[in-house]
């Protein structure tokens, strides 16, 4: 790959964008206890906002990855930072339930339609098919480091503020800021060049070609089901709390040490792939470390002589899914997908495939609000979603399904 100037900085400024919008609407990965107590939510009201936030986004996943194989208007990245901050100040009043719900619905419109899919487009843009792995597994690790460090300073000023209903409104303060210095920052970096489309086909076209061809449908299964125990990651440090009594300083740290994981697991994860020419055997065996860490939590004793096994579980079960995670569109080169095509796949993958945020944190906000008879059902569930990406990796990896245009079986 040849790191000039323009390709660091266009990689810097859209990898800080994608850590960083997303961290309003998906707050709870980071302040879930913090962030309940402070707008008074149950578990099963704020997965209810979550739902709203995922359905309205899973629509805009569509709309917004093919309008991005259309047009290349600068606005398409600057847009999508200012309405996520205004929305953010609008957040920081703690203003009513149904407020919320609007509130969460409209990030489902900035955050994703204009901005997602092009940023992929372009990130894909930058390296050779075999150098995929390693663009977007730096690319998932950058989000960790951005994410971490804007966590860490953002935690800093939360600490020094009492950590009460007002520093946690400085908490979204800050992000919202953020967000806006970051859309004028993407708009003045990213090169005209970048931001070029080619257009091959119209949009009838493209939809049919991206829905025909089996290798999309696949990747979208795969996605799903690595997703799907990426939003459960969520729920380990309230886990923490009740199965072992921890301390709250102990979940808290959990969600801090996400950040860590997510850099080694997308890091090796990327360079394992590019090294064996193929993201599907590196996401088969993170499902299989997914599947042994799950069965850590169900199989150990419940006290704290039993903790330390229970963060070893936790450390390869967050090392596995962000392994994964860093692969989503790794996969897209490797399927020989049409150029032309990128934004729309990207679209189609990213609505199916994170289609859990529709229903699972509804779901197992309440089931966890009835007690450890909830985290088991949780446990189960993702028992059941690991397997299912198992055999649907496993099924590509046999070079049964045809690849290639149309559904074309290559030789």
């Amino acid at each position: 790959m040849n790191y000039g100037f323009k390709k660091i900085s266009t990689f810097m400024a859209l990898v800080f964008g994608l850590a960083l919008i997303y961290e309003l609407p998906y707050i709870r990965n980071s302040f879930y206890v913090p962030i309940c107590q402070a707008l008074n939510l149950t578990n099963q009201e704020f997965g209810v906002l979550s739902s709203i936030y995922s359905l309205v986004s899973l629509v805009m996943y569509i709309v917004g990855g093919f309008l991005s194989d259309r047009f290349n208007s600068r606005w398409l990245l600057f847009l999508p930072f200012a309405g996520t901050g205004a929305l953010g100040f609008w957040f920081s009043g703690f203003p009513e339930y149904g407020e919320l719900k609007i509130i969460f619905a409209l990030m489902g419109i900035t955050t994703v339609m204009t901005f997602y899919s092009t940023a992929i487009r372009i990130l894909k843009g930058l390296g050779s098919r075999y150098e995929q792995g390693r663009i977007f597994g730096w690319m998932e690790a950058g989000k960790g480091i951005f994410a971490g460090l804007a966590f860490f300073v953002i935690q800093l000023l939360f600490e020094s503020l009492g950590e009460g209903r007002f520093g946690f409104e400085w908490v979204i303060k800050a992000y919202a800021i953020l967000n806006i210095m970051l859309g004028i920052g993407v708009v003045l970096v990213v090169p005209d060049e970048y931001l070029y489309v080619e257009r091959k086909m119209t949009l009838r076209q493209e939809i049919r070609t991206v829905l025909s061809n089996p290798k999309v449908w696949i990747m979208c299964l795969v996605v799903f089901s690595a997703y799907s125990m990426y939003a459960l990651l969520s729920f380990v440090p309230p886990f923490f709390l009740k199965a072992y009594n921890s301390s709250m300083e102990v979940s808290r740290s959990l969600s801090t040490w996400r950040y860590g994981m997510q850099i080694v697991g997308a890091i090796l994860a990327g360079y394992l792939a590019d090294k064996a020419r193929s993201s599907y055997k590196i996401i088969f065996g993170g499902f299989i470390i997914m599947l042994a860490s799950i069965l850590v939590f169900i199989i150990q004793p419940y006290d704290i002589s039993s903790m330390m096994l229970g963060l070893l579980g936790f450390i390869a079960l967050s090392i596995a899914v962000y392994g994964i995670k860093g692969l989503y569109y790794a996969m897209i080169s490797e399927n020989s997908i049409d150029s032309s095509c990128i934004g729309g796949t990207v679209g189609i993958v990213a609505a199916v495939g994170y289609l859990p945020d529709t229903f699972m944190h509804s779901m197992v906000g309440n089931w966890i609000d009835s007690g450890m008879d909830g985290y088991y059902k949780m446990f189960s569930f993702a028992v059941i979603v690991i397997l299912i990406g198992t055999i649907v990796t496993g099924v590509a990896l046999t070079g049964l399904i045809p690849v290639g245009k149309g559904g074309r079986k290559q030789k």
